[in-house]
């Protein structure tokens, strides 16, 4: 893949330079990969399947893979963190949720994959292929990446197999001149083949830029409309602030009256302020409920509820059990 040629990015020797420094960071980390000790482990509550634990350090919240090779043999199997796989040079096949269901990845896609949602790399292939794997930990996605990405449609794909059996599986995005998907990944490979002490926290905004432009693609490819209206960009800006916005903040934002803003959610939503905020919270906690770890005090707080007993008395209300109750069946609900 010709990769930042002829984008104006600097001269001639400066460009060699930086394709020099890629290659070697790749090498580096197609060596790295080819070392990792992947176990394939008893999937929780999955007879007969097996999926991969986390395999980064434990104070590792991104990875980034890269895969060399002409032969891909993979065993079904589910993984505990998100994905997003690039098909940099070559293409490759994959078997996604259902086992029949083979699906071929050309150069230049994108394919992306939620926590324990099986898949398998398939394929002997008459050249080398080249994959570029951008690893997240759950809990980092729900817990940093989820309100940022709030309001997206994209956002809906990551999260709704935990509430929704018959969700989508995978996803294939076909990345164009306005998404600079081999770009962003070029930075991480470099950022994390040559690790400093703060690499992780420019990996994560790196993979929030990626996570954003993947949401604007997806937008594109299914015809999404963009937001309108000044009622569509309030209530994106509600769900990404769900945790720290007022009516008075948001009034305030947007420079109108309280009242003005209660009475056009009224209108044009149907739904108090007060019930659209309450109906974003309870939707975020049953995410980071179901998909984190995260003390239940800890979430309360996250989502803008300084007392943690209000929050238990919100929550009990508005899904009919406890938080507690609500996480024991986390693990039976990802199974099914």
């Amino acid at each position: 893949m010709a990769l930042l040629e002829g984008n104006g990015f600097g001269t001639p020797e400066n460009m060699q330079t930086r394709l020099s420094y890629l290659a070697e960071s790749m090498d580096i980390l197609a060596a790295r990969f080819a070392g990792y000790d992947m176990v394939y482990t008893p999937a929780p509550n999955a007879p007969g399947e097996t999926y991969f634990p986390w395999y980064g350090r434990d104070d590792e919240e991104i990875m980034v893979c890269v895969f060399r090779g002409g032969r891909i043999e993979e065993s079904f199997h589910r993984q505990d963190f998100f994905f997003f796989n690039y098909a940099w040079r070559g293409d490759y096949d994959t078997l996604s949720f259902q086992r029949d269901n083979l699906v071929t990845i050309r150069e230049g896609e994108l394919y992306l994959g939620q926590p324990f949602t099986g898949y398998a790399l398939r394929g002997n292939l008459r050249e080398e292929v080249t994959i570029v794997g951008v690893l997240i930990r759950k809990e980092t996605f729900y817990e940093s990446f989820m309100p940022m990405a709030a309001g997206t449609r994209l956002l809906d794909f990551f999260v709704d197999p935990l509430t929704n059996p018959s969700a989508e599986q995978f996803m294939v995005l076909h990345p164009d001149r306005d998404f600079p998907a081999a770009e962003l990944l070029s930075f991480m490979i470099c950022e994390y083949a040559h690790e400093r002490p703060d690499s992780q926290d420019l990996l994560k905004s790196y993979a929030l830029l990626l996570i954003m432009h993947a949401a604007r693609q997806y937008d594109r490819e299914h015809d999404v409309p963009e937001p309108k209206g000044e009622c569509a960009k309030m209530l994106a800006h509600l769900e990404r602030n769900v945790g720290q916005v007022s009516l008075a903040q948001l009034a305030a934002q947007f420079g109108c009256h309280p009242n003005y803003l209660s009475t056009l959610f009224k209108k044009e939503l149907g739904r108090s302020f007060t019930e659209l905020v309450l109906e974003q919270r309870m939707s975020r906690a049953a995410v980071l409920l179901r998909g984190t770890t995260s003390p239940i005090e800890i979430i309360a707080l996250q989502l803008g509820y300084s007392n943690p007993s209000n929050f238990y008395k919100a929550f009990e209300r508005y899904y009919g059990c406890t938080p507690r109750e609500f996480r024991l069946r986390r693990s039976v609900d990802i199974a099914r």
